[in-house]
């Protein structure tokens, strides 16, 4: 027994020895400084889970010394601009002589007040911020110093879960408080509660009282759940803490309950996939120490993983028969109450251990006593060995240590070579302002510049070890040739230039240029491919071939009409001359004037087709369009349907242009008639005339039209508008979607404007209506008045001479 006590304590000696050595050692180490600012107060949940989140993280890295401070700014309560500026002071003045290292921030109202006064008081110390929404950090902008965890609530995972346990479920009833981040929170969750169409209804209980919430979920049918958000006012104006309301309505509710809140667990919830507030502030320390460790903020990105996590609330499994083994993997499950060995195991255990400890240690010290002496003989003589092979070995690696020594140096020296070659090519690499990226052989995402980064849209680590179309970026129609280009670039040929269309993340779509090249990195076989979006040139050559189109068959339109033109005066004179030479004859009459008739049509007809080839008879005058439009609307408002509205947005200021009143009138009817049509029922039609000021950049987009200053007169309809096809072929004549009619209207149209030097657009939809504007230009910067225009009558002059006729067509003259 004393063998025993002596050997115990001679134990305990050599590990207090241990600690107090490993204490010092640590002790001689500058200590880390970390700053957690708080904006709420002390005694707040979600302040005491972040804080539990951070601690963990503290106690499992050991080998920093921490000196934490914490700082609770209250800004809930306290929010005016003295209140900030003179904690601003004091902060200031309280952490001159420290140098903090990184600051933790918790709340967006405390990065709020770091963005605005933290250069004045930390200049350049990194800062973590957590406990802040993805919707938060829309309107903030944060500097370069600035890293985190951001949250986005989990309405899926928690609707999900709800349906894994409690999968007779038909009725989701979703229960919130009367404010504008409430009707946000929805509008951003209807999505996702549209897929659910098919086997739930959903019921919003979002602008009521308390009194009238609790008195319905006292009454919910069966196979039905709540969805809690929160309610800080109802619709009475009453205030409430959040956590508070959740346990009246949980305690009156007669179905379960779930929400999207760790605060709220212990409150009346069954829980759900909550956005974990403890795992916030895990994750914001550990990002604080990996930039401890000498990690830069631009590989630390903003992101929101890991902030949600499974929690119940064991009472509330077992009140309404909630299987525990149904929880998803990795669940955390509270409030659990414990067994007797639950709740005692660790001191059984403890106690247990003990005393097979003592029985085993009395037994090896017993056997120890048998073996010491055979150990004492064994390790004197291997002593003496292992001295003289200790001797001869440290004359041997001293040798080795200098060869070792030259062969360092010389490979120090190659691996900066290597270094200063990757950086070059790292700079040429990154910086090359078309798109270069790095494919396997198997065409899968191993590198790419920033420029590949702005053309996808993608950052690199989304699109690394997934090809081009699982990425989303290729169409399944394209795959095939990419898959013939990747085996052309195996076989090691150079490829392109080859032309994709690539659907970038946001869901725009870009033309590009693929060229790609086999190559080496040390080793390794890859694919060096280069891409350059097209898609704006595509676009501009589009433009011009259908201006180049539009010209092509103006000419051609025009030397029709002219023909036809002359033909059919040939014919009008002939019939006029039949109607005088048969004047009494009521036979021959009848005939004529159907003929005369079918001429006119005929004579419309070429009249269209010459304001298409921009090619008709002008008499153009100084007007103001507002003046015209409200002189025209009454002639033509017989073309529009009873049920349709017409409203006018007419400026008075708008400038005057050069233009025929009629051609125009035949321009703004056309238009007002294919609007008119293209309404089923009730509608509206909204004509506007507004100045316009033509720069550059706009009007690159559209052919022929030059800077400067013109008037736009817009029509805009809510019909049922047109797919792309018949907006490509609007202006081509003789097209048309009615089942009578000609084709001419929008190509008179097309061709009055541009004999105006003025230009025409056309934007539309299927079933969202059309807007067309027509761009004139200004004749300078003076408002046309309205004028009472009074015709004054001209005598006709009488008297005797000869009349001169020329004509150069034979039927014509005749």
């Amino acid at each position: 027994m004393r063998f025993f006590c002596r050997f115990t304590s001679i134990v305990i000696l050599f590990c207090i020895l241990i600690s107090s050595s490993t204490v010092s050692a640590s002790d001689q180490r500058e200590p880390k400084k970390i700053l957690v600012i708080v904006g709420l107060q002390k005694n707040q949940l979600v302040t005491q889970l972040v804080e539990k989140g951070i601690e963990e993280v503290y106690k499992a890295n050991h080998d920093y010394r921490i000196e934490q401070y914490v700082e609770y700014l209250d800004l809930n309560r306290f929010s005016d601009k003295q209140y900030k500026q003179q904690f601003t002071a004091l902060l200031f003045h309280k952490y001159a002589d420290r140098s903090i290292d990184v600051i933790i921030s918790v709340i967006p109202s405390s990065l709020a007040f770091l963005l605005e006064y933290g250069d004045d008081i930390f200049p350049d110390v990194p800062i973590v911020f957590s406990v802040v929404s993805e919707m938060n950090l829309k309107s903030m902008k944060l500097s370069p110093n600035i890293t985190g965890i951001s949250y986005k609530p989990d309405i899926k995972g928690t609707l999900e879960t709800a349906l894994k346990l409690q999968p007779q479920t038909k009725h989701v009833v979703v229960i919130g408080g009367v404010s504008n981040t409430i009707t946000n929170f929805l509008q951003g969750a209807k999505p996702i509660f549209d897929q659910y169409d098919d086997k739930l209804k959903f019921t919003y209980l979002t602008k009521h009282s308390m009194p009238e919430i609790l008195e319905q979920v006292a009454h919910l049918p069966e196979h039905t759940i709540i969805l809690y958000t929160w309610i800080y006012k109802d619709r009475e104006g009453n205030s409430f803490i959040p956590r508070e309301a959740i346990v009246r309505i949980a305690s009156a509710a007669n179905v379960p309950s779930y929400s999207l809140f760790e605060t709220f667990l212990g409150q009346g919830i069954v829980g759900g996939n909550l956005i974990g507030f403890t795992a916030q502030g895990r994750k914001a320390a550990e990002i604080a120490f990996r930039i401890l460790n000498g990690e830069k903020l631009d590989t630390l990105p903003v992101n929101s993983h890991g902030s949600t996590v499974n929690m119940f609330d064991w009472r509330q499994l077992k009140r309404w028969g909630i299987d525990e083994n149904d929880l998803p993997p990795g669940s955390i499950v509270r409030y659990k109450e414990l067994s007797f060995w639950g709740q005692y195991r660790w001191h059984i255990i403890a106690v247990s251990s003990f005393c097979l400890i003592e029985f085993f240690l009395i037994i090896a010290l017993l056997r120890q006593g048998i073996k010491r002496r055979r150990v004492e003989h064994a390790l004197q003589k291997t002593y003496n060995e292992l001295e003289q092979r200790v001797e001869d070995r440290t004359a041997e690696l001293a040798k080795n240590y200098e060869q070792l020594e030259q062969e360092i140096e010389e490979r120090k020296q190659a691996e900066e070579s290597l270094k200063e070659s990757e950086d070059r090519f790292r700079q040429l690499f990154e910086y090359a302002p078309d798109a270069y990226y790095l494919n396997d052989l198997e065409g899968n995402f191993i590198d790419g510049n920033k420029a590949a980064e702005d053309l996808t849209g993608y950052k690199r680590k989304e699109l690394i070890g997934k090809n081009f179309f699982e990425a989303g970026l290729l169409s399944v129609e394209q795959v095939p040739k990419a898959i013939e280009l990747l085996k052309q670039n195996v076989e090691g040929k150079t490829t392109g230039p080859d032309e994709f269309t690539l659907k970038r993340k946001d869901g725009v779509e870009a033309i590009v240029e693929i060229r790609n090249l086999p190559t080496k990195i040390g080793d390794k076989n890859i694919i060096l491919g280069i891409a350059r979006d097209i898609t704006e040139r595509k676009g501009l050559e589009a433009k011009l071939l259908q201006t180049h189109k539009m010209e092509a068959i103006g000419t051609l339109a025009g030397g029709i009409a002219h023909e036809f033109n002359n033909a059919l005066t040939s014919v009008v004179g002939n019939i006029q001359l039949l109607e005088m030479d048969f004047a009494d004859n009521k036979a021959v009459k009848e005939y004529t004037e159907e003929m005369m008739s079918s001429s006119h049509r005929m004579a419309n007809l070429t009249s269209q087709l010459l304001a298409y080839a921009r090619g008709g008879r002008y008499q153009a005058k100084t007007i103001s369009l507002s003046n015209f439009v409200e002189d025209t609307l009454p002639i033509i408002k017989s073309n529009i349907g009873p049920s349709i509205r017409l409203e006018t947005d007419l400026s008075r200021d708008v400038f005057g242009v050069k233009a025929d009143p009629a051609q125009m009138q035949m321009v703004l009817s056309a238009i007002v008639s294919n609007s008119s049509e293209a309404i089923e029922g009730e509608g509206r039609i909204r004509i506007t005339a507004s100045n316009k000021e033509i720069d550059a950049t706009f009007a690159k987009n559209l052919p022929e039209l030059n800077p400067g200053n013109y008037v736009c007169l817009t029509v805009e309809d809510d019909g049922k508008g047109m797919e792309t096809e018949t907006l490509n072929k609007i202006f081509d004549p003789f097209y048309t979607t009615k089942f009578m009619g000609r084709g001419l209207g929008m190509a008179a149209v097309y061709g009055i404007i541009r004999n105006h030097d003025g230009w025409i657009t056309v934007d539309s939809e299927l079933n969202k209506g059309t807007i067309i504007r027509i761009y004139l230009p200004a004749l300078e910067a003076e408002v046309i008045e309205k004028e009472t225009i009074v015709e004054s009558a001209t005598e006709i002059p009488k008297g005797e001479g000869t009349i001169l006729i020329i004509e150069d067509e034979e039927m014509v003259m005749n």
